[in-house]
């Protein structure tokens, strides 16, 4: 709270922040000023306004310009011709911003030419990309004010919890010999320092995410602010926990999350059997034992798990990985740090809450010029800057150009000029391949450290010494360990450590002395070197790689730390050009086992994930092109089954591209037993995704394929069930209800249970007509059949069906709803254990209505969310639309109708958009009941549409 002592504020221990402004821009400062006001309890704003009646104002502008914690500059032509700031305020912010005690945030609030003046080009503005904020929307402003604010709160936590008591506490448990080794300097980023500071010091952050391109220092980073934290004797910490996906390298289709799963949850004490569980049980699980004490949890480099661009870009590909994230999002008494290229977009919605995200930039052209003279880089303070400056302050390139121009160049940056680096037309993307290209040249063609770097290409993580050795044993390869053979232990131990003085190499870890490891982009530069000029060298240390990872592993692994090597036996081999002998002797037999991929069993889905990455080896890329040495008839099925487990793991879009491969080998083949069928599955994948006009037309074709094939009476029935429910969705009902009949009068004797996934769409349009008793009565007899079965997903899959059926039959019935509870309840259990999203998002849903009109609306919004959730990362547009129409009902409930309304009307440009005019009449409904109350009838009552 706030006294007057004299004309003086105190503000206890509250962290000062200062603005500097000009009276001209007077109103801007009053904007700033309310969204800082929101952080009055933590933080406290001072401008001269606050100046007492009678003070000496120049004497209270100096004491507070010397006790605040961070200073605000509203960048404007006013601003900068001010002589007052030039003269009284510039100086005294710049001297302790140069020792530290001090953050400066400039904030562009008009158009000026603020980098002429040199000091604000060092520092990084507010909004990103120096874009004025009075050429902004007003929403726009107040969202880049709301996230300066955010800002502020963070680096001001850290100092409350500085001042703080600091009592000792026992050592935490500590693991994070997985984190790359870097630089033991950094330099130019006391900012993002002081934001970790107070993302841990804030309770109300949960997750922090650092953004930014290979290269900048993302990891630097994060170990140097380790470093500090270990100093402050862990700050607390219960648990200090890390784990690096980029070791794995730029690949992602080989880095799974499975390990760092099984580990963490052994690691705090997970009672459960390993590998007990479905993917999102275990991230569920793990999620729990991390919320239960204070506890540094940092996941470095999660970019190899993230999709692509696209629209599903940045989500996470792994299941269990994204159930934590969102679970330590939404609480975690802790911290979770994240690093990644891109946004963890499965973490979005808590960005401006729980999750921000703190966007690395290039270092400043005078931290650039701190790291080449640290390097032992001789020159003026201008000539260093101007080479920080070529190199767009990218950290990565400017320690490889420092120990190049120390050890090549006599340190001297103005040699940087007559490196065949600065050459034009190279053809090489980024300034740090210019660079390894400079290396290339000054390193002997026949000498061991370019030897060493093309070795270790041929992976994708850090690797380990018994691998080396295989690779060095006699016969040396060509163009890959000729300057290796006969290399006595010190003159290789003499190369390492060039390697590493040049930083080119990563320095020892001390837990893992024998394993070699560099930076991804180095790795992948010598990896493309490698593959184009000396392709057959490529091919043999591929080759003695997947003879060694083959020979190691156990013949038929059982857990997932079994089946490792045989991972790795599949990539190597397939880089070997070994595709048709990897898959059938490997990833068949051994592998899986012998397990049909068709089966959706536990055992499959439980490693769908590890079973897609070894077949992602097969495609280059995923999941386009195939080896042409492969047969047409296992392309067909590679790419058939990838599709499956794609779809199965919620990529749903992603399946597109492999079935219309197979669908071309099938037709260029003259098959006429799977066309039809491949036909058939593009139509479930695009009305899946909401992408109705391409269903319908996929679903006649199959269905004219089908009397041409002669195939089994239940895979027509099938065809025609799928055709049904594209036109369903589209609204053409007449004709969607002509080809359910047809499909259900097809004599298909005791084969009727393959008919099941088409039995499931005519069961949901009966509904729709309102027969559920008919729709029951049809259900039940599957219900005995599924559990005689034992399977899992035909229990989940059919209980499912009959809750929403008991549902439909009795809104207004408690006994109903009760029994509609049950079903659902089972139903998801089971496919949560399970583990398959996509078929739970319908399930959720109608949970979601029975508690609404239970009046149980807490739950209902957490099935709502969780549904949306699925949906959105899924790409099932149709999904979302439903869960748009049951937010409306929910929040009409409750008694939001502005909410409803808003609701409602995103789901009518989703249906209109997609054409689901299923729906239309579910629109008009609940348009009429948002009508003002005069125009509704009477005795409405607000919780009880559910007809779908």
């Amino acid at each position: 709270m706030e006294a007057l002592e004299g004309t003086r504020v105190v503000h206890e221990n509250r962290p000062t922040v200062f603005i500097s402004y000009s009276h001209k821009d007077a109103e801007w400062e009053a904007r700033v000023v309310s969204h800082l006001m929101v952080l009055q309890e933590l933080l406290a704003p001072w401008h001269d306004l606050n100046i007492g009646p009678g003070a000496d104002w120049k004497e209270e502008i100096e004491r507070a310009l010397d006790e605040a914690g961070v200073a605000v500059l509203l960048i404007s032509a006013n601003f900068l011709s001010s002589e007052f700031i030039r003269q009284e305020e510039v100086p005294r912010l710049l001297r302790r911003w140069a020792n530290g005690s001090l953050h400066l945030i400039p904030v562009l609030i008009s158009p000026c030419d603020w980098e002429a003046i040199g000091w604000l080009r060092r520092l990084q503005f507010h909004p990103r990309g120096a874009h004025a904020l009075s050429k902004q929307s007003a929403h726009a402003v107040d969202t880049e004010l709301a996230s300066l604010a955010r800002e502020l709160r963070l680096l001001t936590s850290g100092s409350v919890q500085e001042a703080s008591s600091k009592q000792w506490v026992p050592p935490p448990d500590v693991s994070i010999s997985r984190l790359p080794i870097t630089g033991e300097h950094l330099f130019g980023r006391e900012r993002e320092l002081a934001l970790l500071d107070g993302a841990w010091a804030d309770p109300d952050t949960h997750m922090l995410s650092i953004v930014a391109w290979g290269g900048i220092g993302k990891s630097s980073l994060v170990n140097q602010w380790l470093g500090r934290f270990a100093r402050d004797r862990y700050r607390g910490a219960r648990r200090v926990y890390a784990w690096s996906f980029y070791s794995q390298g730029i690949h992602g289709t080989t880095a799974l999350a499975d390990d760092f799963i099984s580990a963490t949850l052994k690691r705090l004490g997970d009672p459960s059997p390993p590998g007990q569980g479905s993917a999102w049980e275990r991230g569920e699980r793990l999620a729990r034992l991390i919320q239960q004490e204070r506890m540094l949890l940092i996941l470095d480099g999660m970019e190899p798990l993230q999709s692509s661009p696209g629209p599903q870009w940045g989500r996470l590909r792994d299941s269990a990985l994204s159930v934590l994230v969102r679970e330590l999002a939404f609480f975690n008494p802790g911290l979770c740090i994240i690093t990644s290229r891109v946004p963890v977009a499965d973490i979005e919605h808590f960005r401006r809450t729980t999750a921000p995200v703190v966007e690395l930039e290039g270092l400043s052209e005078e931290a650039g010029a701190e790291l080449l003279r640290n390097l032992q880089v001789r020159g003026s303070q201008l000539e260093l800057e101007q080479a920080s400056l070529e190199l767009g302050g990218h950290g990565l390139t400017l320690s490889l150009l420092g120990t190049y121009l120390r050890d090549a160049c006599e340190g001297d940056v103005r040699a940087r000029r007559e490196l065949h680096f600065f050459d034009e037309g190279q053809g090489v993307e980024t300034h740090a391949e210019r660079m390894l290209q400079s290396y290339e040249h000054w390193f002997a063609e026949e000498g061991p450290e370019l030897a060493v770097l093309r070795l270790l290409g041929l992976f994708d993580r850090p690797v380990e010494r018994q691998w080396v050795d295989v690779l060095r044993e006699p016969i040396a390869i060509p163009g890959l360990t000729t300057p290796l053979e006969g290399l006595r232990e010190r003159a290789w131990q003499r190369t390492l450590s060039q390697l590493r003085q040049a930083r080119l190499l990563a320095e020892v870890d001390p837990l893992n002395p024998g394993t070699l490891d560099t930076h991804p982009l180095i790795r992948g530069y010598f990896r493309r070197q490698l593959k184009t000029r000396f392709p057959e060298a490529w091919r043999q240390g591929h080759h003695r790689l997947y003879e060694y990872f083959s020979r190691s592993a156990v013949p038929l692994p059982s857990t997932s730390e079994e089946r490792t090597l045989l991972q790795l036996a599949v990539m190597h081999g397939c880089q070997a050009g070994h595709h048709q002998e990897v898959f059938e002797q490997v990833f068949l037999l051994r592998l899986l086992r012998g397990v049909n991929l068709r089966t959706v069993a536990p055992e499959v889905v439980d490693r769908a994930g590890e079973d897609l990455a070894a077949l992602a080896h097969f495609f280059d890329p995923p999941w386009r092109n195939l080896p042409p040495t492969l047969p047409d008839e296992l392309k067909i099925r590679v790419q058939t089954e990838t599709a499956g487990y794609l779809i199965l793991l919620g990529h749903i879009s992603e399946a597109v591209e492999p079935l219309l491969g197979a669908l071309k080998l099938c037709l260029s083949q003259g098959d006429r037993g799977q066309v039809s069928v491949i036909l058939e599955y593009l139509c479930r994948v695009h009305f899946l995704l909401g992408e109705l006009p391409a269903a319908i037309h996929y679903g006649e074709r199959a269905v004219a394929r089908a009397r041409e094939e002669h195939i089994p009476p239940w895979q027509e029935a099938v065809q025609l069930a799928s055709l049904a429910w594209a036109l369903f969705l589209s609204g053409r009902l007449e004709e969607a209800e002509e080809r359910f009949r047809h499909a259900d009068s097809i004599p298909m004797g005791a084969e009727r249970v393959n008919f099941l996934t088409g039995e499931l769409l005519y069961w949901m349009m009966l509904l729709d007509q309102g027969r559920s008793r008919e729709t029951l009565q049809r259900i039940e007899p599957y219900v005995d059949w599924a559990r005689s079965t034992g399977s899992q997903l035909l229990i989940g899959l059919i209980r499912m069906y009959q809750g929403i059926a008991y549902l439909r039959q009795g809104p207004d019935s408690p006994e109903a709803l009760t029994l509609s509870l049950d079903a659902l309840n089972e139903g998801l259990h089971l496919m949560w254990q399970l583990g398959t999203p996509v078929l739970m998002s319908f399930g959720l849903e109608a949970r979601a209505a029975v508690h609404r009109l239970r009046g149980e609306f807490e739950q209902a919004w957490k099935d709502v969310q969780e549904a949306m959730f699925i949906a959105i990362g899924s790409g099932m547009q149709l999904a979302q639309a439903d869960l748009h129409l049951e937010s409306s009902r929910l929040h009409l409930a409750m008694g939001h109708n502005e909410l409803a309304r808003a609701e409602l009307d995103a789901a009518r440009k989703m249906i209109a958009r997609t054409g689901y005019h299923r729906r239309d009449r579910e629109l008009a409904e609940l348009e009429t009941r948002l009508t003002p109350a005069e125009r509704r009838e009477p005795g409405t009552n607000h919780g009880q549409l559910v007809e779908k």
